[in-house]
């Protein structure tokens, strides 16, 4: 889902849990895929939902439900190692705040994986809540009124369904068509 937090930042809800590797990869889709897609979504975001080309950022969702080092170990960890450095090499500061939620105490060792990747100032924009915790900090930020249902909001917008995202996908079935 993507909405506007209090300060007109793109809020992008990113549900990791819901990605299934194997299945993906079973139908042929490799790596470089995942990595063309992530940086696809990107591109759309910021020439058209944050057009600010010299310093628009955005506000990052995670969430890491059930996360467990099988889901980080071989292929996926050497995709988020990847991932990781072409962002931060293309898109230096676009992040505004990087909230993870939902984090398991597993999760402290996956994070351990992958924090020495990411640059200081990345660092320390990420904010991790554990499973069940008060997302307060992360209301403030995006605003009551914005925050889906399944993370405590009102909002009735379903993940997947925003306005933004389904211009998103017009924006793809136009390309489709050329």
């Amino acid at each position: 889902m993507m909405c506007f937090s209090l300060q007109g930042y793109p809020v992008y809800y990113h549900q990791l849990y819901k990605i299934d590797f194997a299945k993906l990869k079973e139908r042929g889709v490799t790596k470089e895929h995942l990595l063309r897609h992530a940086l696809f979504l990107k591109e759309y975001i910021f020439a058209h939902v944050e057009p600010n080309e010299e310093d628009g950022q955005i506000i990052t969702v995670l969430d890491v439900k059930g996360m467990g080092l099988a889901d980080v170990a071989g292929e996926a960890l050497e995709l988020w190692k990847t991932h990781s450095k072409v962002l931060q090499s293309h898109y230096i500061e676009r992040s505004h705040q990087i909230f993870v939620v939902n984090a398991s105490s597993m999760f402290r060792m996956i994070w351990k994986l992958v924090k020495p990747v990411l640059v200081g100032s990345t660092k320390r924009k990420v904010k991790i809540f554990r499973e069940g915790a008060d997302l307060g900090r992360l209301v403030r930020c995006v605003g009551t009124h914005q925050l889906p249902g399944e993370y405590g909001g009102p909002a009735r917008v379903v993940l997947g369904d925003s306005e933004e995202e389904r211009l998103l996908a017009l924006f793809v079935n136009r390309l489709h068509a050329v």
